[in-house]
């Protein structure tokens, strides 16, 4: 005989927020392979491991430092994506292409970078020493990825010419890899090595690692989740127990 409230505030939506950054991630294995109804099932059954394996596992369990969402949101959508897909298979039918789209990535990456380090940070308490570290941070990995996505996307095409798809996705990697350590006590080297890191080899497998594992293993990723979220995570992970 009493009534159970439901704590409902800006971190709460945050929760939520971050939760649903998992779901994209995994979309970006799929899309041109499920139909919206497959996708409406994918998201619920996703949804509820995603909770499961956060509050339960990783938070009660395990009790892992992860402000960012490096191992919550990044690693577990991209794997969770990518055997999905794996299992699907590749599409019956190639994308088609052009250069509006390209235009368009463009513009996503630059709000991306943009607003990362909020991304990273908002759970942090407002104005705190905690909060303040995990944006420099963020900005500092995010700048490392950057620089090393266009030293690598160059000597990785032929040519020596900048790919959109590295430009557009690499130089993001910085800010998934620093996500689990940038709220942490750790110095500006240690935020740009990580950051250069990440965008090294997040550029080598948008080049290498994903033709290989598609050619090999029929692993078809049609957004390159497992050369952003994944493979960044993994350092992160690392730099982690490092820190």
């Amino acid at each position: 005989n009493h009534f159970t409230y439901v704590e409902f505030s800006m971190y709460t939506l945050l929760g939520a927020l971050y939760t649903v950054s998992a779901v994209l991630i995994t979309f970006g294995a799929l899309i041109g392979k499920i139909s919206p109804v497959q996708f409406l099932m994918i998201t619920v059954i996703e949804l509820f491991c995603h909770s499961f394996n956060y509050k339960v596992l990783m938070e009660g369990v395990m009790e892992f430092q992860d402000m960012g969402g490096t191992y919550i949101d990044h690693m577990f959508g991209a794997y969770f994506g990518l055997a999905i897909s794996y299992v699907l298979g590749k599409p019956t039918k190639a994308p088609e292409g052009g250069t509006t789209a390209d235009t368009f990535g463009f513009l996503g990456c630059l709000f991306l970078w943009i607003y990362w380090p909020s991304f990273v940070a908002g759970a942090a308490t407002a104005d705190s020493d905690e909060q303040a570290r995990a944006l420099v941070n963020t900005i500092l990995s995010l700048s490392g990825s950057t620089v090393a996505t266009f030293f690598m996307s160059s000597i990785l095409e032929h040519g020596r010419r900048f790919r959109p798809v590295d430009i557009q996705n690499a130089t993001l990697a910085g800010g998934v890899a620093i996500g689990s350590i940038a709220n942490l006590k750790i110095g500006p080297f240690d935020a740009v090595v990580t950051g250069i890191t990440a965008g090294i080899v997040s550029t080598y497998g948008f080049s290498v690692i994903q033709p290989w594992l598609e050619k090999n293993f029929g692993l078809h990723d049609t957004c390159g989740v497992h050369n952003l979220h994944a493979i960044p995570a993994i350092i992160g992970a690392v730099a982690s127990v490092i820190v």
